[in-house]
Parts: C-alpha cells; structure tokens; sequence
C-alpha cells in the first residue's frame, strides 16, 4: 500500500507516522507547495466530511472554495511565504463549525492541526450576550431621562432580540371580561399595536399564563400543546411571564415568533424574561402609586385653595363687624360706664374680652390664610435681624423687665417674612403664657446639613399629653386659654416650618417652661450648612 506522509515521503505498506497521526485528538492534514493534500488522519475526515480518496492529491482550495479570501487561506498563505507557524480561530459556514487551527511550514509544504471548538465560542458568544443584554437592561433601568412607559418599551426591545423571538409585548388582561389589551409591543411586523385589544380567547398561550400565574415556554406549540395553538397572533414559539401589580395578575410580558425554535428555551432565558417581567410590575405599581398620588395632591389642592378663599372671605367678612362691635362696646363703656351700675359694668368686661378674642381669631385666620395664598421664598435670610424686628413688634406690658438671650444665629434660606411670623409668636406665645416678666432664650446649632434653631421661655409649661395638641389650630389649654389669644400663633408656627421642610418640636415641663425648636435650610449661597455665624450677641435686655 503506498501512503504519502506529512513530510512528501511516500511508503508502501503500513506507515508508523500515519498510525501515530490517526492516533492523536486533533485533526491533521498535510499540503504540498502546490495546496494538493497529501495526507488527512481520521479526525481530518470526519471534521472536513470529506474522505481521504475524496481528497488526496487534490487543491484544497478547488475542493473548498468558500474559503478562498478567508482567514484560512490569509494565514495558510502567511505562513508558507513567511515560513513561520500560525495559530487562528475561525468559523466555516459550509460546515457550520468554529475551527482552532495551528499550522507549520516546511519547505516541503504545509502541516495543518485543527479541531472543533463550536461549543467553546457558542459558549463564549451566549455569555458575550448576556452580559450585553443584562448591561442594556441595567442601562434602560437605571435611565432617570425616561418614563415608565419608555422603558418598558425599550426592554420589549432587549428581551425580544436576546431570546430571538419575532415579536415581545406587554399585555394587560382581565379574565373576568375577557379583555386583552396590548400596551406595549416591540417587533418585526404584522404585530399588534399598542392599544389593540383582542379577545382572550383569541391569545390562548397568554390566557393560560394568566389563569395559572406561572410563566411559559414552549419552542413548537402545535406540538408541545396543541390546545394553546392557533389564535389571532398565529405564533408557533411562546414564552409569557405573569407580569404582577399589587399581588395580583396584571397580565403577560410575552415573546413569540411565528415559526417553530429548533431549541428549546434555556434557563437563562426564561430566568431573564422572568427577571424583567417582575421589574415591570414593580414600576407598574410604583406608577400606580405615582397617579393615585397625584390625584389626591390635585384633591388636596383644589380643597386646599377653596378653604384658603373662604378662611381669607370669612376673615375678611368678620374683621369689620368685630372692629365694629369693639368701638360700639367702648363707645358704651365711655359714655353710660357709671350708669351701668357694678354688675352691667362687668357684663360689659365680659363683652368686651370676646370682642378681643374675637379680634385676634380674625387676625389670625388672615395670617394662616396668607402663609397658604403666597409662595414661599427660598432667600438668605440674616436671623439677627429677623429675631430683632420680630421682638420689637411684640405687645409687651414692661419691656424693661423681659430679658431675651441671643446667641449666635446664622444666615439661612427662607422666607423672611414668614420667619418674623414664626419668632413674634413664640415671643408673644412665651409672654402671654408666664407669671412672671420671662426670660427668654435663642440658639442654634448645625444639624445634618441644616440649623436647628430653638426658643426657650421659662413659662408656665404644657403637660406632656398636650405637647402635640398645642400645635393644632384652635387650641389653647386651661388655664392657658385664660391667657386670651386665639389659640392660632402656634399652628401658624408649624405652617411655617412645614413650609420650610421641618417640624416644630415641643419640649416643656409644667412650671418649668418650654422649649419650641425647628431646623432651617441653611442660605442658597452657602457651600454647606457651616456657614459662618454672626457675632455672639450675649445677653440684651430688652
């Protein structure tokens, strides 16, 4: 038998070198310097389908023309005129296959290694994929420039091209009324359009993934289930995940094609869909939240608006005849007082108390229902000087006997007029409510990026139970309520902190005093919240 080797050489009969050749893994085929093989081991066989009679002695590039302006040929030719050994990866699409490929020139020709690695790159590719799929996914997500709706749209997109599927849609059913309507869809056409709705019964693989709640993969459906088969989409491959709003079915996040897979779904696939169908219900719900929110803001501030008309008409309407009422009562006192005798003298006291009290309910609704008509200012805001004017507008018996601390008071963002508001009805809060000539402290500290200022009085002291209470409008404890006032100066307060994005806080011990403190925004034009703080003021009587 005459057996041509590797090397040119040709024996007759069995060759030691072709047993070793048909004996290693890789496959081996041997050229001459004319491209004419002169040798091919088994596994050459078998990887190339073509056998040895087929090919000995003929041009490799003849009897495998698709290579021809390919990487093998580019390589194979390198190698030869460079005499130097080549190594390359490359896909054959006539066979379908990825070959490694190792080949060593000699001056006879070309020795040529090479085995299937399809699997090693398919492997590669698929986790190449996913990776790319899972990093346009996370992008898509984490997109604070899009809306719900485009982001869903857009994982249609992604879902759909990495499971290779026709069509991917996000559908919302309702197995009560038979209802499916399509709210998202992303695909080659015909495919339904966003807003189609179509008959339950006309899409039976989402009906049934609506019915159990569990997802659903099937690569040829008339075969896997026939029942699920034919309907209006027509589709031959399915894979629906329920898509789940407040614990219940919302609908599908399905992908279908119109021809059967030639394999299954994998795992990671199905794991995949699932992962972004759960994502969707949850930016589903949260844009259910969103609206329910934005209704009951619209309610909210539509009933707002119409108490703010009708506290600033009713304010309005009753501030005359409360004036008038005054004047008529002193007009009475002034000219029938000794007429009166003792008794009518003190029915005309009483009168005139609530004419008073009446007067200040007036001033303070007007005052409530200006903090809510006008916007609040965010502006720099020099507390000295606030704390200063507020102080001076107050209604005092004997200033001279009331002592005010003022410590150092920062500059802070917000809106100058509101926060005079705020400090004069502390101060008249903490004057209206004390035995004795107060003594009345102010300071402030940073605290998370803010002020916290606080107001000290050394007044009578609200009981623990009431500390809440005192801030609501209205309210006035006994026998502070003996005290007069409208029960308004400390429920405009917290509006006013409200509006500053904080909360009065009531820390008091009865016959101790009270401690009303807050925190402020430090000044727009502030880098952070240390900013500097004025020169201390120590003690000033007042």
């Amino acid at each position: 038998m005459k057996v041509s080797r590797p090397d040119g050489h040709v024996n007759e009969g069995p060759d030691p070198v072709e047993v070793v050749y048909d004996r290693i893994t890789d496959a081996v085929f041997a050229l001459d310097r004319d491209w004419r093989f002169t040798f091919l081991n088994d596994e050459a066989e078998r990887l190339l389908r073509r056998s040895r009679e087929d090919l000995l002695h003929k041009k490799v590039w003849a009897e495998f023309p698709e290579a021809v302006g390919s990487t093998f040929q580019d390589e194979y030719e390198r190698a030869i005129e460079a005499q130097t050994p080549v190594a390359f990866e490359e896909y054959y699409p006539p066979l379908e296959t990825w070959f490694e490929v190792r080949a060593y020139p000699s001056p006879s020709g070309l020795s040529v290694y090479f085995h299937d690695i399809t699997d090693r790159v398919e492997h590669r590719q698929r986790l190449a994929g996913r990776e790319e799929a899972l990093r346009d996914a996370y992008a898509i997500v984490g997109d604070r420039e899009r809306s719900a709706s485009d982001k869903i749209q857009a994982l249609l997109g992604v879902v759909r091209r990495t499971l290779e599927t026709d069509v991917g849609m996000l559908s919302r059913t309702n197995l009560a009324t038979g209802r499916y309507v399509i709210e998202a869809a992303a695909g080659n056409q015909p495919r339904p359009e966003p807003g189609d709705e179509l008959d339950i019964a006309a899409a039976p693989c989402c009906r049934h993934v609506a019915q159990t709640g569990e997802p659903m993969a099937l690569h040829h459906v008339r075969e896997q289930a026939p029942a699920l088969s034919g309907g209006a989409l027509d589709l031959e491959a399915y894979l629906g995940v329920p898509v789940r709003v407040d614990e219940e079915t919302y609908g599908t996040f399905n992908f279908y094609s119109r021809e059967p897979r030639k394999a299954p779904f994998t795992e990671w696939q199905d794991t995949f869909a699932s992962l972004l169908a759960d994502w969707t219900g949850n930016e589903l719900e949260q844009e259910k939240r969103a609206q329910q929110m934005r209704r009951s803001n619209r309610r909210l501030a539509t009933t707002t608006r119409r108490l703010e008309r009708f506290a600033r008409a009713a304010s309005h309407d009753l501030k005359e005849p409360a004036r008038t009422v005054a004047s008529q009562l002193q007009l009475i006192e002034d000219r029938f007082g000794e007429a009166l005798g003792e008794e009518g003298r003190e029915l005309l006291g009483f009168a005139q108390q609530d004419a008073r009290h009446m007067r200040d309910m007036v001033r303070g609704l007007l005052a409530y229902a200006r903090i809510e008509a006008r916007e609040t200012q965010r502006v720099p805001v020099d507390l000295e000087s606030v704390v200063d004017d507020a102080w001076a507008g107050v209604e005092v018996p004997v200033r001279e006997d009331l002592e005010v601390i003022v410590g150092q008071l920062p500059v802070v963002g917000g809106d100058p007029v509101q926060l005079r508001t705020l400090f004069a009805n502390l101060f008249e809060n903490a004057v209206r409510y004390s035995d004795q000539a107060p003594r009345i402290e102010i300071e402030a500290e940073a605290e998370g990026g803010r002020w916290r200022i606080s107001v000290e009085d050394e007044g009578i002291g609200i009981p623990q139970a009431h500390h809440e209470r005192v801030l609501d409008p209205f309210e006035r404890l006994e026998p502070a309520s003996e005290a007069g006032g409208a029960g308004l100066g400390l429920a405009i307060g917290q509006r006013i902190v409200d509006r500053h994005d904080g909360e009065l806080e009531v820390a008091s011990t009865p016959g101790e005093g009270s401690t009303f403190s807050f925190s402020l925004p430090p000044a727009p034009t502030e880098p952070s919240s240390e900013a500097e703080l004025g020169p201390e003021r120590g003690s000033l009587v007042l």
